[in-house]
């Protein structure tokens, strides 16, 4: 597929999503609700395969975490409240900043990239949001959903396990709440923890608690990392070339991993929250991200351009090495995530 490197990206995921099974993926695409179960793409099904299976552990709570929080809820409500005033300010301080780059990018008759008007935008709705629900109905709101969650555990000792499913005395609206327990019953299923989208035993992305899995290597941040690499000493087609030869799945078990976005609940599983707060973004990770890619990108590209290889060979060479770097980030960023030494 990758010989006819004169292609765009449009006409190569259209390839791709005839046959996905034949390429790597650098984008996110429609996936066909039969084909959820076996399709490499659907990265929360290949989460939730490695999260109920090789990293099972990981979601086991800490029974003396658990404990401490039981006995704390004074303070937990206090740092609750804390948390939510400066994250609101945080945010007021971004789109500021934002505006302002836009702004200079403006008087000067610059265009800014496109990520910094997204970025932009995504940033002014959730403050504006923040700013008409105010204070005391976001602490109520995160309050409620720890309290949710925290009360199925202290029902059901495997309520946070990924992959369980909800024996039938649990199935009530005490237990999984109005809304939830109508799904589950015109669904007709046993609910199962964080199930992926397409299965009928999901409920959502709030049960057991609020969740996300997330892409180690996003795929915005690869191909940002090597399509528009500055400076390129070779053109684009060559490296979106050695990009598919590469052949490497961004929504691959390796480069995807389920994590709480609870501050609570994350600290007593040991793992760091996915945009707390309803942050709308880990805009410091994907930039920290990027550059690492970009890194690996240039040294493809200094390959590429001093390669004696005929063109098609020298792009399968380029791309089976930076399949290896590929993964060789992701295994090293998955390692600092659960380590908590990177913020999401």
């Amino acid at each position: 597929m990758a010989a006819k490197h004169y292609k765009t990206q449009p006409e190569l995921k259209r390839e791709h999503e005839k046959k996905p099974k034949e390429s790597g993926c650098i984008w996110k695409h429609y996936i066909p609700k039969g084909d959820w179960q076996s399709h490499p793409c659907h990265y929360q099904n290949n989460s939730f395969k490695v999260s109920k299976g090789a990293r099972a552990a990981k979601y086991k709570p800490d029974p003396a975490k658990v404990e401490k929080v039981r006995g704390n809820q004074d303070a937990l409500k206090q740092q609750y409240e804390e948390a939510i005033k400066a994250h609101q300010q945080a945010a007021e301080k971004k789109l500021s900043d934002l505006s302002q780059q836009r702004s200079a990018a403006k008087a000067s008759g610059e265009t800014p990239p496109g990520r910094v008007h997204h970025r932009w935008f995504v940033t002014m709705k959730q403050v504006e949001a923040m700013r008409k629900t105010g204070l005391s109905a976001l602490l109520n709101k995160y309050l409620g959903a720890f309290a949710d969650a925290f009360k199925r555990l202290a029902v059901n000792e495997k309520a946070w396990d990924v992959g369980h499913t909800l024996e039938s005395r649990f199935i009530n609206a005490q237990y999984l709440g109005m809304a939830g327990n109508l799904k589950a019953q015109l669904r007709g299923v046993a609910p199962v923890g964080f199930a992926p989208d397409h299965d009928l035993a999901r409920l959502g992305a709030w049960y057991p608690y609020d969740h996300e899995h997330h892409h180690i290597v996003p795929d915005t941040t690869l191909r940002n990392g090597v399509l528009r690499l500055p400076d390129a000493q070779t053109p684009f087609h060559r490296r979106l070339s050695a990009l598919m030869e590469a052949k490497w799945n961004v929504h691959n078990e390796g480069n995807v991993i389920l994590l709480p976005d609870d501050v609570t609940i994350a600290d007593i599983l040991g793992l760091p929250p996915h945009c707390p707060w309803g942050a709308t973004g880990h805009d410091a990770y994907s930039d920290q991200v990027e550059i690492k890619v970009q890194k690996i990108a240039e040294e493809m590209d200094q390959e590429l351009a001093m390669s004696e290889d005929e063109a098609h060979e020298a792009e399968k060479k380029a791309g089976a090495r930076l399949k290896q770097r590929l993964e060789e980030l992701s295994e090293t960023m998955y390692q600092q995530i659960i380590a908590g030494k990177v913020s999401l």
